[in-house]
């Protein structure tokens, strides 16, 4: 019988602690239970899959990768960015994909120091188990540009809607 759950679980902490002493337990534990059964009330259970849903810096943390905001940022392709006017851009199509291989090699362009703690947990596969997220994505990405090409003008004076048509959005929203 194959049942599927989810565990959601979040972890305050002030400051970053050293990352194999945070993933340590998380690991050990991981670890154990997608190479062997573990039964729990009476059910065998095995992880098969294993994904982390989180914000680019957190992202960026707990794989030691660089940030999305350096020439190499991207998780999940290797195209380079380029520094226009001052700011990080990325080309608009994506460059050859970032695999599993790599990433537990080490030797990715957007890695700092070598492979973490993650990189080691059987049959997990780099960037697949940690799919783009949603804020930085849509939120402060594409929505954000748009309303920036809407609602200002480069002089920053007038808005390209009419107050009219942003009463109207505005309550079409709510």
């Amino acid at each position: 019988m194959l049942i599927n759950f989810t565990l959601n679980f979040k972890i305050l902490l002030p400051g970053k602690p050293p990352l194999e002493e945070y993933l340590a337990e998380f690991c050990k534990e991981a670890t154990e239970l997608m190479s062997n059964f573990a039964t729990i009330e009476g059910v065998n259970i095995k992880l098969r899959n294993l994904n982390f849903i989180c914000d680019a810096p957190a992202r960026s943390f707990i794989t030691k990768t660089l940030g999305h905001n350096s020439h190499f940022g991207c998780f999940y392709c290797k195209s380079p960015a380029k520094t226009v006017d001052r700011r990080i851009v990325y080309p608009t199509t994506a460059g050859e994909s970032r695999t599993t291989e790599d990433y537990r090699a080490g030797c990715e362009s957007n890695q700092r120091a070598g492979s973490g703690p993650l990189m080691q947990l059987p049959g997990l596969e780099f960037p697949k188990c940690i799919p783009p997220d949603y804020m930085h994505l849509v939120c402060l990405g594409t929505v954000r540009k748009l309303f920036h090409f809407l609602f200002s003008t480069d002089d920053g004076r007038h808005c390209k809607l009419r107050p009219g048509e942003i009463t109207a959005l505005s309550d079409e929203i709510e």
